[in-house]
């Protein structure tokens, strides 16, 4: 008896050292997707103009959606089972090369997705160059192993390449783009970084954890799309809301209304980028003891953290609702002045973004309520493309910061009552 509680005790420390050291890893890691944001986007802000920084940002925002079908939910599923499987390098190893093989033949569908779009529609043939040369950040992407480093809770591997890349882009946006007419150089670093990160990541990962890649089997590949699905959906589902405001106003309105919203939504998600590594940190291990306990273990920790991550979240919501000026005139520029309105409408997606990701992502899909948690988020991206486009006819790029509230306060307001009722069944 004396054995078994000092075993649980040696491991409830390793289990909490490793969320610690986890927890430091994606902070940083988070801040480096906010800090070298933080410094390079108020100078391109000021040296590209509200229109040209509109263009790049609608370039950027249809690579994002290239990257969420590359992605397609592996981040959590692979992440899921590698964190249980920790021991078994056969098993991972057939995980990765399954993975890797997927994301790489998904990013040449859209290769040619894009050359389509090139080609039959104007506002791509346009300017068709800043998107190809942004493509490459498709492929670096696929190449980092974000999933399997978090799977095996070893995060420190893939802050410090990720870091060395961030710096790299971010001294060389500096050096290198001096006006308007640099415009093209943005994207050309931007693919260069990712590329980067994703080989050396790639490289690093397969040293560090012994892995043999093999030409994975398909039924490997089968059991990998299935279990990403339900998570692909749901993702995917967030993300057109997320993430179709910026083109939606390109085709809709024009880039500098674009610029105007995008830059705002640029400090929203920065911010929301600092939230995330706790949250993050702990997937891998709620994995594990939503495993082990029981149902009603499970939902009732959630709901009792849950109420504190709130308040918290609530707090820095405030702070942007009342200081979206000065924040505004500091951080982007006196050309952005037109970004205040949106930077307040948009301060509680802060609040609600957050607590989406920890009920639906930390909690129902550790629980086992995947396809629950796809449903929730399905309607809600149904909902958010058809309010977003009389949204944006009539009042432009407030219309897109209002649907992005009304979206995340409607999905919140589902997860919040399935968890309750959850809650209730288990008492």
């Amino acid at each position: 008896m004396e054995k078994s509680s000092t075993s649980r005790i040696k491991q409830f420390r390793k289990d909490h050292g490793r969320i610690i050291e986890n927890f430091f890893s994606l902070s940083v890691l988070n801040g480096i997707s906010f800090l070298f944001p933080l410094i390079t986007i108020p100078y391109l802000t000021r040296v590209l103009g509200v229109e040209k920084f509109g263009l790049w940002s609608f370039a950027f925002a249809i690579i994002q959606y290239f990257i969420i079908f590359t992605s397609f939910g592996f981040a959590y599923s692979a992440t899921q089972q590698i964190s249980v499987n920790q021991t078994n390098r056969r098993k991972i190893s057939d995980i990765f090369s399954a993975v890797i093989t997927v994301k790489l033949m998904i990013s040449v569908l859209c290769w040619f997705v894009l050359m389509a779009l090139i080609l039959f529609t104007d506002q791509f043939r346009r300017d068709y160059l800043i998107f190809i040369y942004s493509f490459g950040m498709v492929i670096g992407d696929a190449l980092v192993p974000v999933w399997l480093f978090q799977g095996m809770e070893k995060m420190k591997f893939i802050t410090i390449v990720n870091f060395a890349s961030k710096l790299v882009f971010t001294v060389l946006i500096f050096v290198f783009v001096r006006s308007e007419a640099d415009l093209l150089i943005v994207p050309i670093f931007n693919t260069l970084g990712f590329l980067i990160a994703g080989i050396i990541s790639f490289v690093i990962a397969y040293r560090i954890f012994k892995l043999k890649l093999v030409w994975p089997k398909l039924s490997e590949i089968k059991i990998q799309m299935k279990e990403a699905w339900p998570i692909f959906v749901s993702t995917f589902s967030i993300n057109l809301y997320r993430y179709a405001n910026v083109p939606l106003l390109g085709f809709l309105t024009n880039m500098t209304m674009v610029g105007y919203y995008a830059s705002a939504e640029k400090v929203i998600k920065g911010v929301q980028s600092l939230i995330t590594p706790l949250s993050d940190a702990l997937f891998p291990y709620m994995s594990r003891r939503f495993a082990a306990d029981s149902a009603g273990q499970n939902v009732g920790f959630l709901y009792r953290l849950g109420k504190k991550y709130f308040v918290v979240l609530t707090a820095i919501s405030a702070v942007f609702l009342l200081f979206a000026k000065p924040i505004v005139t500091v951080f982007l520029g006196h050309k952005f002045v037109d970004s205040i309105p949106d930077i307040q409408i948009m301060s509680f997606v802060v609040l609600f973004g957050g607590m989406n990701y920890f009920l639906g992502i930390i909690g129902l899909v550790n629980m086992g309520y995947k396809k629950k948690f796809m449903v929730f988020v399905a309607i809600t991206g149904l909902i958010s493309i058809i309010n977003l486009v009389w949204l944006i006819y009539y009042f432009a790029d407030q219309g897109a910061s209002a649907s992005m509230l009304i979206s995340e306060m409607l999905l919140f307001i589902m997860l919040a009552v399935f968890v309750f009722k959850l809650k209730k069944a288990h008492e």
